[in-house]
């Protein structure tokens, strides 16, 4: 039958309006069938939400008050019924969590706790599939960030017994080797015990833990010292004043009005063995804290105070000679593995390959009438070791792309290739990394591994972010010189007088100007090397001065070079390929030996 053409509208409606008919039952009952979440679900999903607005933006711009929502959304998780594999997560969110907010906060209260919300789960879940990993945190927690041996010394032994086949534990027993000579068969301790924190009598052992929030209290003591130098950091609830007495090879801090922190009483102090570092008592007296420092040699000694956290960072410099180019001549570096586990960084989100470096040439860089003249008569030393400090790690991601590269990978990435490529062109400088893996390396001991090193040169390497996503280019950093004066007048009442006071040991060193000086050969570089293949990303955007804490107290030339805008879609897409990120590490290898020939080297 031949169908009019009014009546193909009518049928058409027919077969839709059966069609709908057969299938919107179906449709209707994937709805009802839809699981909705459960209340312990959703809260896990607010803590994630709580979490996500924390990590958004870079470390150090996270508030230590906005932790305890999302602590507290994953504690209730714990506490109600659900799967246990969902509150196994939400106990490690928390603990991470706390332990991150530690770091912001320098509190060791904070380690405390997340080592134990990690020792919940090993106690509570034995089988869960973080045990492992909660293992290695509290070892870590204790080791690196609390820096005591007798509680890492523990975590490692449980996380043997516990994992004898697996690569965590041969780990774990390999640090138990360096940490106790009493473990295995010919171990030797890389470890000295140098001191305690004391409170001397009842009448004086009374803390701020229970003294209220205004009193003033040390949180924690952390120390990195290599053969010729230490660098012991105090952290601190707020800032405070600070005296220094100095007698032959000990230097006595004192904190007037100042309380140590509960969680620190009775703590055992460690070092390095054969560092320069022999003795240290932290105690707790009537009238303020007393650190007493003893040394092997003293040359100069130096303190200063940073903010966020608050922190008192004291210098020591032995009087050993430097020895260049003669083996032993400094101490062995042994950088640790990242996170205490096999794998290290994570570089998934960068294309791979590696292509052959590209030919680039670098003169040296104008920087300035004056810079290289007075660089020269300060006398810069030849070069023979230079650190390169991959910027952020581990929690610390820094800067996030819009389209989701980290900042901490892309940074550690250029580093390795930039190690690869120094190693090359310049066989006879000893190239270290201060991290090399994907591991929260803090501020101070960045600068500390390089002065312990003895380094010549020291580079941090780091991607810039701008609010605006069309900013780009490159530029170099180097230490705002008012950074000093500020050094020297946050001590008070110096009872002995301080002629190797912070601004005059930095500034006499005479690093100030080596330090333009490099910056302007790598800065010049870097803009030559990229506008060859990416004139866009290759603004100059000049030689900054900035108080960065990084560079504070760092006794050699030192840099820190922005190579690109993370933030930037256009930069963050060629930080992806290799390519862009071989030709940053090849501009930056130009700079470096171009500033090395006007100095000379091994």
């Amino acid at each position: 039958m031949r169908l009019s053409k009014k009546a193909i509208p009518a049928v058409l409606i027919a077969v839709a309006v059966g069609f709908w008919t057969s299938v919107e039952p179906a449709l209707h009952a994937g709805r009802v069938e839809a699981r909705e979440l459960s209340l312990t679900e959703q809260i896990f999903a607010e803590g994630e939400v709580a979490e996500a607005r924390i990590k958004e933006r870079p470390f150090e711009e996270r508030s230590p008050s906005e932790y305890p929502r999302a602590i507290d959304l994953y504690r209730q998780v714990t506490e109600l019924e659900g799967s246990a594999d969902l509150r196994d997560r939400a106990r490690m969110r928390m603990a991470d969590l706390t332990r991150e907010m530690a770091l912001r906060t320098g509190d060791a209260r904070y380690f405390e706790q997340a080592i134990d919300i990690y020792r919940q789960l090993v106690i509570d879940r034995p089988d869960s599939p973080f045990l492992g990993e909660a293992l290695v945190s509290i070892a870590e927690t204790y080791e690196y960030e609390l820096q005591d041996v007798d509680g890492a010394t523990a975590a490692y032994r449980d996380l043997a017994r516990r994992f004898p086949q697996s690569v965590s534990g041969r780990e774990a027993e390999a640090n138990l080797a360096r940490l106790d000579p009493s473990f295995g068969a010919g171990g030797t301790a890389g470890t000295d015990i140098i001191g305690t924190v004391v409170a001397l009598g009842a009448d004086v052992a009374r803390t701020t833990d229970a003294a209220g929030p205004e009193a003033v209290r040390v949180v924690n003591i952390r120390s990195f010292a290599g053969a010729d130098y230490a660098r012991i950091v105090v952290d601190l609830s707020r800032p405070v004043n600070y005296r220094e007495q100095r007698d032959g090879v000990r230097v006595v801090y004192r904190l007037p009005g100042v309380e140590l922190s509960e969680s620190l009483l009775g703590r055992r102090l460690a070092t390095v063995r054969g560092s320069l570092l022999k003795q240290m008592r932290v105690e707790q007296l009537g009238d303020g804290v007393a650190i007493t420092l003893d040394v092997s040699t003293l040359e100069s000694s130096a303190a200063f105070l940073l903010e966020d956290p608050n922190r008192l960072i004291i210098d020591l410099r032995g009087v050993s000679p430097r020895v260049h180019g003669v083996p032993g001549g400094r101490p062995a570096f042994d950088p640790r593995s990242p996170g205490g586990l096999p794998g290290g960084v994570d570089v998934t989100k960068l294309a791979p390959g590696t292509p052959s470096a590209p030919d680039i040439v670098a003169p040296p860089a104008p920087i300035g009438p004056d810079a290289i003249p007075d660089a020269i008569a300060s006398g810069p030393r030849p070069v023979h070791c230079i650190v390169i400090d991959p910027g952020h790690g581990g929690h610390d991601t820094g800067t996030v792309g819009p389209g989701g590269l980290s900042e901490k990978d892309v940074c550690l990435d250029i580093a390795r290739r930039l190690r690869a490529s120094l190693r090359a062109e310049l066989p006879g400088v000893e190239i270290i990394l201060t991290r090399d893996g994907d591991r929260f390396v803090s501020l101070e001991e960045r600068t500390a591994i390089a002065n312990a090193r003895n380094a010549d040169l020291f580079i941090s390497v780091h991607a810039n972010a701008s609010q605006s996503k069309e900013v780009s280019g490159v530029e170099t950093f180097v230490l705002d010189p008012n950074a000093a004066k500020s050094d020297d007048a946050a001590a008070d009442g110096s009872e002995t007088p301080k002629a190797k006071r912070a601004s005059q040991v930095y500034a006499s060193v005479g690093f100030g100007a080596s330090s333009r000086a490099l910056a302007g050969h790598v800065q010049g570089s870097l803009v030559r090397g990229i506008s060859a293949k990416n004139p866009k990303a290759a603004r100059d955007r000049g030689i900054k001065h900035a108080s960065f804490a990084v560079l504070r107290g760092a006794r050699m030339p030192s840099v820190l070079v922005e190579v690109s805008f993370v933030s930037n879609p256009d930069d963050e897409n060629r930080l992806r390929t290799p390519a862009f990120r071989q030709r940053i590490a090849s501009s930056l290898t130009a700079g470096v030996r171009s500033y090395v020939r006007t100095v000379g080297s091994s």
